[in-house]
């Protein structure tokens, strides 16, 4: 089991699966034995992570589209387009591309 989480590992090092919280570079978290979760805790977890794609497409939809959020004040295309984290500029990034 340990080797297996260690490759699991490895393997999300080597796709470059990264999130960078404050310009540090992290690994995805990958738990090779799935989480069980009682029916009521799913609930709420489907319930979050439904709330959560609605808005991420919301925003991506804007952020890539007419830019209306810029109307309501939230400047989501700057926001995104120049931050360091989306990696414009950043040869080891997808924005490099």
């Amino acid at each position: 089991m340990e080797r297996l989480q260690g490759d699991a590992c490895a393997l999300v090092e080597r796709a470059g699966l990264l999130h960078r919280p404050g310009g540090r570079r992290i690994s995805f978290p990958l738990d090779v034995v799935p989480r069980v979760l009682a029916a009521g805790e799913w609930e709420r977890v489907e319930a979050a992570l439904a709330q959560r794609v609605t808005a991420l497409n919301a925003f991506v939809a804007d952020a890539y589209g007419p830019h209306v959020g810029g109307a309501q004040g939230l400047d989501s295309h700057r926001g995104v387009f120049e931050a360091y984290a989306f990696g414009w500029g950043n040869s080891d990034s997808l924005g490099g591309l």
